[in-house]
């Protein structure tokens, strides 16, 4: 059997499909499946695998990845949706050219990368699974992404039809699959996020803290989704006795840090790190902020992938 998989991301780079996705890839080779990887390639290492040569000496199918030179970056919510519409430009041809799979698979929050999948399916009539990761087209209504009405109803309706016409739809929560079948979805399935945590060492124990100010931490996606303003605000109040850090980027990220200038807080944001990095952070923390804005409704059945 041979998969495909479409992604906007994928390694070289570190990112959340990339590290769940090689999982995926690895118990499919590990049962004899061979799996060509369909991603833009933002870096310069084209023979970059996910699987170590130990691995690859256990399973028993091909892993090819077809990647494409693809540079372009955005920090804005419009201008990464450009650059991921004129991403699936150079994603099609490329998935076109790669061997005719039996199975095609497409990983979305990317939408675009959606569409790219729906077309590719039609043109070599191949079943499709669709893996929603984050509650799509709910979110499109929520966030007013799109300015024009008239525009957001139809693209809501375009990938509605898309789901309701894949193989299977994909979740990674059960409230999501719920939401998903009241929507059309036939056939629909749940699959958590989880994480490798044997590659790391343990943390760090804590001893007293009475002699400083409570660490609390955020790290992760600084998005339209976490509200994060409220913590900023909270931390403003709260200077004696609390030390606010978040450590990430995304689109918020300009609004957040003026907002943090208006409160006159300083040493609050930090770049984004990954690996045993990651774990370094989580030992100077005392307690770790999980932020989700309150006014967006596909929050009280579903959190982005991210977060769960």
């Amino acid at each position: 059997m041979r998969i495909q998989l479409l992604t906007h991301s994928f390694g070289p780079e570190v990112s959340p499909p990339q590290r769940r996705w090689s999982t995926f890839i690895e118990t499919f080779l590990a049962n004899g499946a061979d799996v060509d990887v369909i991603a833009p390639n933002r870096q310069s290492d084209k023979t970059w695998t996910p699987l170590s040569d130990a691995t690859l000496d256990k399973v028993h199918g091909k892993f090819s990845l077809y990647s494409f030179s693809f540079r372009f970056r955005a920090f804005r919510w419009y201008s990464k949706l450009l650059v991921q519409f004129l991403m699936i430009l150079f994603m099609i041809p490329c998935a076109l050219r790669a061997p005719k799979p039996d199975l095609l698979i497409v990983t979305v929050p990317a939408l675009p990368t959606l569409v790219a999948g729906y077309i590719v399916s039609k043109l070599r009539r191949v079943p499709l699974v669709v893996e929603m990761r984050d509650a799509w087209p709910e979110l499109l209504e929520e966030s007013g992404v799109i300015p024009w009405k008239a525009v957001e109803r139809m693209a809501v309706r375009c990938i509605t039809r898309m789901q309701n016409s894949a193989s299977k739809v994909v979740a990674v929560t059960p409230g999501h699959v719920a939401k998903l079948v009241e929507n059309g979805c036939k056939d629909v399935e749940v699959v958590t996020n989880g994480y490798r945590f044997r590659q790391f060492s343990k943390s760090k124990s804590r001893t007293g803290t009475s002699h400083r100010p409570l660490r609390v931490l955020y790290l992760g996606n600084l998005g339209e989704s976490q509200g994060l303003q409220k913590a900023l605000d909270i931390a403003a109040v709260s200077k004696d006795w609390m030390d606010l850090r978040i450590v990430g980027k995304g689109s918020a990220l300009p609004a957040l840090q003026s907002r943090a200038d208006e409160l006159g807080l300083s040493r609050v944001f930090y770049p984004p790190v990954k690996g045993a990095t990651v774990l370094e952070w989580y030992d100077w923390a005392d307690t770790c902020l999980v932020s989700l804005r309150e006014d967006w409704e596909s929050f009280d059945y579903t959190v982005p992938s991210k977060t769960f």
